[in-house]
């Protein structure tokens, strides 16, 4: 009797055993299907939008969960809208309002936002982790986006794979797609690396023109690292809240092209070997995105904007430098060029910026720049720029952009100073011109400015030219006598320093130097006191007040003669037609009378000491000296304008010969 009892126990079991497998799909579909409508619940009420489903299928034996037709939109007319053909999810669990799964699939995507509609056949993910509602919540801007990039933040993923995805834009008729998408691990919404196999990019003429019109952009195999999905949901918001964040630690692309129609120059092409990029932080725009793109689309019409239109373009360009920070950005074998008016090219071997932020950049250099048309050509070797600053532009054009000043006003000279961008330094080495085959180089070109006073005065500028070589110009007189004394060409260096004190209001003429071999070298030195900085700036009544106030203190000029003396007094006496060595000592004798003459008989040293310049060369120094107790500029210029008999009443001249 036990063991029947025993057989029927056994059979009892396994009874309720099939019968539980056979209802354990509906169950599961049921739970499954209960699931699936709690996360679109959560999606109504976090985003107001409207969500729908098709049919649950939930495969027990292989953990296999399948949602079809699956919509999100949300309300408004611009408001997103969501499309999921169909939704695989194998072993999936969690708890609460969380979702783990072993892979994750999305097939026939489509996302239509305002005047775009972004279209993804197949979306790959595997080892995902995060909210349930994440993979199909609406993308928005303002406060909703960073509803989503909190969301994004706590989603990680072991890898995900999009092999092609498409974007069109009905207003601007434009189409982007980007193919092979791959992302390895991504631990809270930032992505460890990803690549992409290429990206392409184009926008349709306006109607009325040609094929030409179309705009192209193409860029080869990317490389990312380090990409904040969420930094990068924040940046679109839209409401200009919170810091910058890194959002591409970084990247490089292997070729871009570009291709875009120009009204005056025909159709520019531009390409470019290798992009890389290093610490792009960004912080979230003022304004949406959507509007950005809706003003750029307005800037393309030939109805001339809106003043409202310009202040709103001068806020969104302030605003997106002011967001924007690159620790460094490079591109290397670079080629620009247009089909017509030339045609015209540039290119450079490398093109590298560093430290990008508010309006400043720490560094510029490029080498092998090279530029030209059908007549003209430009190159250089290298190239430098150190600490750019354009900060007082910004602000300036801040101001206007909140319509605080009006867009036809002209600053005051207090803000003219400082709304200059100006640069710590500038250089270019190995400069080549050519132009209707006459050849013009320079072995270094060099400018800087150290320093700031009030109003953003800099307190020292200078510039440099060394090795400045050109061919003796074929009209010029001189030229013949520099060749007979042995010079071929132009060969010269140039320098200037000049530097203000603030505090005492002195400016100095620190060097002012003038070096070509087998011609001669000049250099002079001085100071103005009572120069206000502003008198840079000022216009009319207040200009000529500030400059009645400078008053001149002494200068020194110092000559030496290579040869440049000799040619040009040989070209004098061919043009009045007497032997070079007769009319030389005939001009020594009579500068050496005229010198006493004017500045009288105390000038007679000076007076001989210039005569034996002009007879055998050497070096010459001269001291200026201005005379008497009013020593003003204006006065001074004065008096000089008078001729020699002012010149005599202003100055006071010294001169020593030596031999150079």
């Amino acid at each position: 009797m036990k063991k029947r009892h025993g057989i029927i126990g056994v059979a009892l079991a396994l009874g309720l055993t099939f019968v539980g497998l056979a209802l354990a799909p509906a169950v599961a579909n049921r739970f499954a299907a209960s699931e699936v409508d709690s996360a679109l619940e959560r999606i109504r009420r976090l985003n107001t939008a409207v969500a729908s489903r098709g049919e649950v299928e939930y495969d027990l034996f292989r953990q296999s969960l399948v949602v079809t037709n699956i919509a999100v939109d949300s309300p408004g007319a611009d408001g997103a809208k969501i499309q999921i053909g169909r939704l695989t999810v194998q072993r999936p669990g969690g708890r609460e309002n969380r979702m783990v799964a072993d892979s994750i699939r999305l097939e026939n995507v489509s996302v239509a936002l305002a005047n775009e509609t972004l279209a993804i056949p197949t979306i790959e993910i595997a080892g995902y982790e995060g909210p349930a509602q994440g993979l199909v919540s609406p993308p928005r801007v303002g406060r909703a986006a960073r509803t989503q990039a909190d969301m994004i933040a706590q989603v990680s993923i072991r890898s995900g794979r999009v092999p092609e995805m498409t974007s069109v834009n009905a207003d601007l008729k434009s189409t982007r797609t980007i193919r092979n998408l791959v992302l390895d691990a991504a631990t809270n919404g930032v992505v460890s690396r990803a690549t992409i196999e290429s990206v392409e990019f184009s926008m349709s003429p306006r109607p009325g023109a040609g094929a030409d019109a179309t705009n192209t952009l193409r860029l080869g195999a990317a490389t990312l690292e380090g990409v904040s999905l969420p930094t990068l949901m924040r940046f679109e918001a839209g409401d200009g809240q919170g810091e910058r964040e890194i959002a591409v630690a970084r990247a490089e692309v292997q070729g871009a092209s570009l291709r875009a129609p120009t009204a005056s120059y025909g159709v520019m092409n531009a390409t470019v070997g290798r992009l890389s990029l290093e610490g792009l932080a960004l912080r979230p725009l003022a304004f949406p995105t959507q509007a950005i793109d809706q003003l750029a689309d307005r800037t393309r019409s030939s109805d001339p904007l809106t003043p409202a239109e310009v202040r709103q373009l001068m806020l969104m360009a302030v605003d997106g430098v002011r967001a924007v920070a690159i620790d460094r950005f490079a591109a290397a074998d670079a080629a620009l060029s247009f089909d017509d008016e030339g045609p015209r090219s540039a290119s450079f071997g490398l093109l590298e910026v560093a430290a990008v932020a508010d309006g400043r950049v720490g560094g510029l250099r490029f080498e092998a720049f090279r530029a030209g048309t059908t007549e003209t050509s430009a190159a250089a070797g290298s190239g430098a720029i150190t600490d750019f600053d354009a900060t007082g532009l910004l602000a300036y054009a801040q101001e206007v952009g909140d319509d605080k000043i009006l867009l036809t006003s002209t600053p005051p000279a207090e803000k003219m100073m400082g709304l200059t961008p100006r640069a710590a330094s500038a250089e270019l080495t190995d400069v080549e011109i050519v132009r209707a085959g006459n050849v013009v180089r320079a072995a270094k070109l060099r400018t800087g400015q150290r320093g700031a006073v009030a109003a953003a005065l800099p307190n020292h500028i200078s510039v440099a030219v060394e090795r400045l070589r050109a061919p003796l110009p074929p009209r010029w007189r001189i030229g013949r006598y520099l060749q007979d004394a042995g010079v071929e060409e132009i060969d010269l260096s140039f320098a200037a320093g000049v530097s203000l004190d603030a505090t005492t209001q002195i400016l100095k003429l620190e060097q002012l130097a003038y070096d070509a071999p087998g011609v001669a070298e000049v250099s002079l030195t001085g100071a103005l006191a009572h120069v206000d900085p502003k008198v840079v700036v000022e216009r009319g009544g207040e200009l000529i007040q500030k400059l009645s106030e400078v008053t001149v203190e002494p200068f020194a000029l110092k000559v030496v003669d290579h040869g440049g003396l000799a040619a040009a007094l040989a070209y004098a006496a061919d043009r009045v037609g007497r032997p070079p060595d007769v009319y030389r000592e005939e001009l020594a004798q009579q500068v050496e009378q005229t010198v006493v003459e004017i500045l009288g008989p105390s000038a007679d040293a000076s007076g001989r000491a210039l005569g034996l310049f002009i007879r055998k060369g050497g070096a010459l120094d001269v001291a200026i000296t201005p005379k008497g107790a009013d020593t003003r500029l204006l006065r001074v210029l004065g008096l000089i304008g008078l001729g020699p008999v002012g010149l005599a009443q202003a100055l006071d001249l010294t001169i020593v010969t030596r031999d150079g």
